[in-house]
Order: structure tokens, then sequence, then C-alpha cells
């Protein structure tokens, strides 16, 4: 078993169970809703954005909602069919028409290039090219315009709202989307952002609702690792008793007692909701049985926070960096994850002091040593490798190495894809590679004229060939 270990039925068995606990609340996906209720009456003008349910007639958004500044919706070739059924289960996915196929290979151009103009082009006539708005909002983000880049991203996401299939309900439990077709992932991404966007400004309840509706289109895959997020959003959303819900649902379907950040998170609810001497105490024994099993944490923890260990915790070779530096390169990154996405919970007085009690107390404990021993093997043989999800979940956070694809990080081995780009393809001298992608876009292009001026000519023609199908 490795670190994305769940078995592929158990979600079937407590199905409604399952559907209530992911049960997305349409009312608390609005960050700015969230912002008033916590400023108060007086800020609401100044938080909420423009909103004109008249701008794009009968078009509206239950995920976000449109807005006064954005363009009116056309048609560029984005639609949704209903691809099977398995059991109770129906399966939805995106699709591309020709026209859309065009802009997309004019995209990956583009994002292989580094040239982001590309994308800006593409928008001028498109407004709604999905990867587009993608990349534009990460480069507004680099150059630190927040506010522009979650505009964009709540924009791709409305467009595909536009696009859903007549029977798709977003909300429902058994309504799905999987991530291994490559058109079905841009709305996987712009969700995750805009997720992204509402922890950044401290929307927990938000955050919550959208990491729900992620995980619920494909909670078997789970293509973002959110069982390893989802929990510390709820701790910031102090949504204990629904962490102690989730675990007692999913610890056997997803192994949550086998992965470090539930332990911790699950010791944790039980902290901060303690009403009394034995929850607190049940809280210590929870955290004490953590620190047993994954000693990293508290390791990465305090390294985080910056705060020198205990002498008897420091000379523990189970809580020492050097043990913590040989443990499996899977533990480490959900221990990464987990301590960078709570450390600001560990931070707290009563937390950080509970905690440092609470390690101390185990590690003088020698009858946990061995125990200790015992866990510290198993760790070997049950995080084995990288699963992708964590691997793209480390990127999607920024915590590893950008793979440079922002349209497709870390795209899994056994995806699909109607039309593909050419990876291996290399640019010959004379702009081989190039003039032939241009060639297959713009079958008039000119070998004679500069290839920049081509390219131009090649993405108007495109764009060209897709304005006119478009409908308002």
């Amino acid at each position: 078993m490795n670190a994305k270990s769940s078995t592929d039925n158990g979600e079937n068995s407590d199905s409604i169970s399952c559907a209530e606990l992911f049960k997305v609340d349409p009312k608390l996906l609005d960050a700015s809703e969230e912002l008033k209720r916590a400023l108060g009456k007086a800020f609401k003008q100044n938080i909420s954005g423009p909103t004109n349910p008249h701008r794009n007639t009968g078009a509206y958004g239950r995920i976000v909602k449109s807005q006064l500044n954005w363009p009116p919706i056309k048609n560029i070739g984005l639609s949704m069919i209903q691809e099977k059924k398995e059991g109770n289960i129906t399966w939805f996915t995106f699709v591309h028409n020709s026209n859309y196929e065009k802009l997309e290979r004019l995209y990956w151009f583009g994002e292989d290039s580094l040239d982001h103009g590309i994308a800006n082009e593409i928008l001028s006539e498109s407004f709604y090219h999905l990867n587009s708005l993608l990349m534009l909002a990460n480069v507004m983000m680099m150059s630190e315009d927040v506010t522009q880049a979650a505009d964009l991203i709540k924009r791709g996401i409305f467009y595909c709202e536009q696009s859903f299939h007549s029977l798709f309900q977003p909300f429902d439990w058994t309504h799905r989307i999987s991530y291994l077709h490559y058109e079905n992932r841009v709305f996987y991404l712009l969700l995750h952002r805009h997720m992204l966007n509402a922890l950044n400004k401290r929307c927990f309840e938000t955050s919550l609702n959208l990491a729900k509706l992620i995980f619920k289109m494909d909670p078997n895959d789970d293509p973002f690792a959110l069982i390893l997020q989802i929990d510390s959003i709820a701790l910031r959303a102090r949504q204990f008793s629904w962490i102690k819900k989730a675990y007692a649902l999913m610890k056997d379907w997803k192994n949550l007692h086998l992965l470090p950040n539930w332990r911790y998170s699950i010791a944790m609810a039980e902290f901060m909701d303690a009403k009394d001497d034995d929850s607190r105490q049940r809280a210590s024994a929870l955290l004490s049985d953590a620190i047993v099993g994954f000693p990293g944490v508290v390791t990465q923890l305090l390294e985080e926070l910056q705060v020198q260990p205990d002498s008897a915790v420091d000379a523990n070779q189970f809580l020492s960096a050097f043990g913590y530096h040989k443990e499996p390169e899977g533990y480490k990154a959900i221990v990464k994850i987990y301590s960078k996405q709570t450390s600001e919970l560990w931070q707290a007085p009563e937390s950080l002091s509970w905690l440092e009690e609470v390690t101390r107390l185990t590690v003088l404990d020698k009858k946990l040593q061995n125990k200790m021993k015992e866990e510290r093997d198993k760790r070997q043989k049950r995080f084995v490798g990288m699963p992708q999800n964590i691997e793209r979940l480390m990127e999607l956070l920024g915590y590893s190495a950008s793979s440079g694809r922002i349209s497709d990080p870390v795209p899994p081995t056994n995806g699909t894809a109607r039309y593909v780009r050419n990876d291996g393809a290399q640019r010959p001298e004379g702009g081989g590679f190039l003039a032939d992608l241009i060639h297959s876009l713009h079958p008039d292009y000119n070998p004679n004229i500069p290839l920049q001026e081509a390219l131009t000519n090649a993405l108007r023609n495109a764009i060209a060939q897709v304005m006119p199908r478009a409908q308002v």
C-alpha cells in the first residue's frame, strides 16, 4: 500500500453518508459574501464586485456570479456530453470542437515558447478560452495583481458553467467528471485556483465548499490529492464536527488512519473543540498516537515555526532532522503539505504549548520507543514512490519545481485526449516545426515572410474561423 491507497468500492457502502458529508452549500461559494459576513454591512459596497444579471442574457452561474466587466458569452466550441453511467454514477466530459482545438493548439505553442502574448491574442477575440485565462491569471499572480488574476479565474469557471450538459448537476454526488480526459483538466485547475484564492483571502468556509466540490467530481482517483488538504481547510474553517465525521466515515475507504495529516488534524479538532478535561485528555492521547506514528510532522512543524525543540525531543532519533531526512519522499511530501498548511494553527500559543508538552511526554515514555521503531519500519513499506496526485498537488501549491505547463501539471500517465500536442517536436534550422504548425493553422502560409508575422497571420486566421460560428 502507498500513500494514495484507497479502495474503489469504499464509497459505495456509505454513498448516502458521503453525499451528505460532501454536500456543497451554494450560498457558501462566494468569498465576497463571506467577507461581508465577517466584516459587517459597512464594508458591503467596498467588497462586492459588480454583478450584471442582464449582461449575459439567460446566463447565470451556480459556482460564480457573472460580472459587469466580463464580455458577452459566445460559443467558441466548448460543450459537455454525458459519457457513461456506472450504476448510480453518471460521468460527464467536456468536448472541444475543431475550432476550439485550433485555439488550444495555438495556446500550446504559446505555453511551450513561454509567450503569454499568444494567450492575450487569443482572448482578444475568443474571450473565454479557458487555458488562456488560466495562463494570464498566472501572469497576473506573479505580478501581484491578485484581483485581476482572481477575476480571470472566475470568468473561466463561469464559461464552463455555461457549457454544462443540461443534465449535469455540479453539486450532485453521483455526477462525476474524470481528470483523465485532457478536456476536463482545466475545469479542475480553475476550481482549485479559485479555492486557493478564497483561502488566501481567509474565506475558509468558501474554500471548504470549493474543496468539497472538487473532491466529489472524482473521489476515488482524487486527482488533486484533496484528501491531504481538505482537513486543514476544515480546521481553519473551525468545522471540527465535520472533521470528526469525515474521519469516521472515510477511515477505511481512504485509509485516513495511515495519513499523517489526518492523524494530527483529528487530534487538533478534538483539542480546539474541547469543552472539558476529558475531551482535552482524549485530544492529548490522539496527538501522542499521531506523534508515535508520524514524528516527522513535529520535526517539520517546529522548523516551519522556527521553534527550538526541547532537548529531549531534539535528542530523539525519530524526531531528529537526520532521522527525517531518511524518510520516504512520498511521506515527506505529505508532511510538507500539512506543516505549511497548518503552521498558523499550531503557532497559536495554546496549541504550540500543547504540542510541545505532549511531544516531550511521548519521547520520555520508554514504552513508546519500540512502537516508534515499528512505525518507522511500516512507513518505509507504506509510502513507496510518489503518487502522481500528490506530486501534482505539490506543484499546484508551489511546494515543488514547476513543470512549466500551467495547463497540464503532472499529466496522468493513463490520461486520454481526443487530440494531443507534439511533445517530441524539435525546431529544425529554418523553423521547420514552427512552419509546419503555422501551415496547419493557415493553409495560405507564405514561407518567405518572417515567422513572427506568419504566426500572427495564422493566429488571426484561426480566430477568424472560430468567430463566424460564434453565437451570442
